[in-house]
């Protein structure tokens, strides 16, 4: 293997975002109620910035909306607008563990955010995206994107009342305790990629990621339209052995008919006839599919939409071929996921073969850069760049 050298150069630049390294995690979105199991909590509330309250509780925590007003703890109000919660322990209703400082913001919907330090908001994705069994180097690389994406949310969504989704939407995160091994070995990933970021233009990009490329990674703009991005790469480390690779799905003509008017109730179809595969791109991922109709009626439907109304787990990417079968589409495809960024599966196999995470990262995320960042008195980074 190549020695390789990495020059540094320096730059200044301001990202209050980034300075402030917290990150607000939204766990549960509820249209009228969240119930929550509380042990030692401190409840505080206002109804006015002069008038707060707080109440100290344990057992079963439900706030719920009525109408215009919101009841909890045998209380009703239409003042308040968020609730803070500190707790010694804080248990959702599907018994998952949630981090013992929330709050829950009362607006169109109940939203349950978090707000944690950046590093203990990767403790809780790194082993939730990533097995914690797979290669330092591999976790590495990940922690970096991971690292990278939230960065980049949190300066997208500065407006928002989050940053990211706890889960695919965004990046999973879970609050959870890991044999001491394995919490170990997360701390090790972390301390020895802290403050590192991949960035074009020393901003962020967004790190997307994905579980197997089936050989070629995608384009962003060709499943998020608009979706500014790097080059596609020909993946040779994705291993033929992954059980995911190959994946074979039935579709009957009624299920995609009723997928189809789900995603567009708004159109007047009758009985789905036939489909057919329309474009591929440079990456051999479907584009579109055609569909059509009794009365001569024939729709366009993005292969990336059809994948989402199908179900991920069934339809496991856009890289497929069909074959016409009784009534039913025969899916024959390869890879897992959106095919975008880094191969995690790849990853893996090139940290197996003894390639660093700069050269796991060089590979899958072209044409960036690794920053590390420092704050600095006068309160701008100081943007350590390692090509």
């Amino acid at each position: 293997m190549k020695n390789i050298i990495f020059s540094t150069l320096f730059f200044f630049i301001t990202l209050t975002p980034v300075l402030a390294k917290e990150v607000r995690v939204r766990l549960i979105s509820e249209s009228h109620r969240i119930s929550l199991k509380l042990e030692a909590a401190k409840i505080t509330w206002c109804d006015t910035p002069s008038n707060c309250r707080s109440k100290s509780f344990t057992g079963d925590f439900k706030i719920e909306k009525q109408g215009n007003a919101y009841h909890f703890l045998r209380l009703n109000t239409d003042k308040a607008d968020r609730i803070f919660i500190t707790a010694t322990s804080i248990i959702d209703s599907k018994g998952n563990r949630v981090p013992n400082d929330i709050e829950i913001q009362l607006g169109k919907k109940l939203d349950l955010i978090a707000k944690m330090d950046l590093e203990n908001y990767l403790l809780g994705v790194l082993p939730s995206e990533m097995p914690a069994s797979w290669p330092l180097e591999s976790l590495k690389a990940q922690a970096i994107a991971s690292r990278t994406y939230v960065l980049y949310q949190i300066e997208e969504n500065k407006d928002k009342n989050y940053d990211v989704e706890s889960t695919v939407m965004d990046q999973v995160f879970k609050h959870k305790r890991l044999p001491k091994a394995y919490s170990r070995k997360m701390a090790k990933v972390l301390a020895e990629t802290k403050d590192l970021m991949l960035a074009q233009n020393t901003k962020p990009i967004k790190a997307f990621f994905h579980s197997h490329c089936g050989g070629h990674t995608e384009m962003a703009a060709n499943v998020w339209p608009g979706a500014n991005g790097f080059e596609t790469v020909v993946d040779p480390y994705c291993s033929t052995k992954v059980h995911n690779l190959k994946w074979n799905q039935l579709q009957t003509f009624s299920a995609i008919e009723k997928a189809y008017k789900k995603q567009h109730p708004e159109e007047d179809l009758k009985k789905l006839k036939s489909v057919m595969k329309g474009a591929q791109n440079l990456s051999g991922r479907v584009e579109n599919v055609f569909l059509f109709f009794e009365n001569a009626k024939v729709r366009k439907w993005d292969a990336v939409d059809l994948r989402a109304a199908l179900g991920y787990s069934k339809i496991k990417s856009t890289n497929f071929s069909m074959q016409l079968r009784d009534n039913a589409v025969y899916f024959s495809g390869k890879g897992y996921g959106h095919g975008v960024g880094l191969c995690q599966h790849g990853a893996k196999n090139m940290a197996k073969l003894g390639k660093s995470y700069r050269e796991i990262l060089n590979h899958y995320y072209p044409s960036t850069k690794i920053l590390s960042l420092n704050e600095n008195p006068s309160k701008e980074l100081t943007a350590k760049v390692s090509k």
